[in-house]
């Protein structure tokens, strides 16, 4: 199985309704789309787009979601300050097989640190930058092996 950990796309600066409410910009809508087509021209194959509930994750894993033929859903171990033990459960119930998740920094870092068994490993995502885990059966802490991590202009590049 494979999980994939991605950043959410470019939003704007201030929205009504706060920060929970920052869509992403015109920039990130495109730049998030121009992403999504090289992540299909890399194979990725993923069942379920996961996300944070905030807009921003929202749109993102929507974006992607469409460019994968992929299903959408919304888990809120993915805010910013969810638990990776959450997801991780989460992804249990689900059983849906390949999954994208959408979250934020630094949160996304620790995750894959704990799922990779990095420890104090330190991992920064760029807005739109992914990474691929891959797990030889259900998805667990320390059992995952990365690879690959790609920025966002990499995987552009790629479409």
């Amino acid at each position: 199985m494979k999980v994939y950990l991605m950043r959410h796309g470019i939003a704007l600066d201030v929205a009504d309704g706060g920060d929970a409410a920052r869509p992403l910009s015109p920039e990130g809508r495109r730049k998030t789309a121009d992403v999504a087509r090289g992540l299909e021209r890399l194979g990725v194959k993923a069942a379920v787009c996961v996300s944070s509930p905030l807009s921003r994750a929202r749109e993102t894993a929507e974006i992607v979601a469409r460019a994968l033929k992929a299903e959408t859903d919304v888990c809120e171990a993915l805010a910013p300050g969810g638990d990776v033990n959450e997801f991780l459960e989460w992804l249990d119930e689900h059983d849906a097989g390949d999954v994208l998740a959408v979250g934020h920094m630094p949160d996304l870092g620790r995750a894959l640190a704990v799922l990779v068994g990095g420890g104090d490993l330190r991992v920064q995502f760029k807005k739109s930058g992914v990474a691929c885990i891959e797990f030889e059966s259900r998805p667990r802490r320390e059992a995952g092996c990365l690879g690959w991590l790609l920025t966002p202009r990499i995987i552009r590049k790629i479409r």
